[in-house]
């Protein structure tokens, strides 16, 4: 009986470490699951793996996984004045592209380098930008509403050759 294996959970992990180090360097507080209280004023999250799919590519039952890792960043501020908008916009938007989009650039892959890092089959050929989302909310302090969060969820698509094992 023949196994179908993924990549999924190596790159998952992959670019959880990538993230961590890339946060720790940064200062920034790093989170793979839901922060009940005490949000820090700037974090980032690693939420989920979505739109999981194989499909057939030959008759010798090669498949091409698809999948999304998907996260956010978050940028908290207490009540100030001014351009309160855009300010978290462009504080929300600095963590993404100075950690989240370097980090992924920094590890895409190509020219003979394994993308995220990951060298062990099966491993994904593919990384790309998904999406990117962004919205103003009010913050959450002590329960109650209290200043502005910017929050930027995106997601990377990623592609792997998988055979039967």
């Amino acid at each position: 009986m023949a196994t179908l294996t993924s990549s999924a959970p190596a790159a998952y992990a992959a670019l959880s470490n990538l993230l961590d180090t890339a946060c720790t360097a940064a200062g920034v507080p790093f989170f793979t699951s839901e922060i009940l209280q005490n949000q820090p004023p700037a974090y980032i999250f690693l939420e989920a793996l979505d739109n999981h799919s194989f499909t057939i590519e030959g008759m010798e039952y090669t498949y091409t996984e698809s999948y999304d890792i998907t996260g956010s960043c978050r940028y908290v501020a207490g009540d100030v004045g001014g351009n309160t908008y855009i300010n978290i916009m462009n504080e929300t938007y600095t963590l993404f592209t100075t950690i989240v989009m370097q980090t992924v650039v920094e590890n895409r892959g190509g020219n003979g380098v394994a993308v995220l890092g990951i060298t062990s089959y099966p491993s994904p050929f593919e990384i790309k930008a998904g999406f990117a989302r962004y919205q103003a909310i009010p913050g959450n302090f002590g329960g109650g509403q209290a200043g502005w969060q910017g929050v930027l969820d995106w997601s990377f698509s990623l592609r792997a050759y998988i055979a039967p094992q």
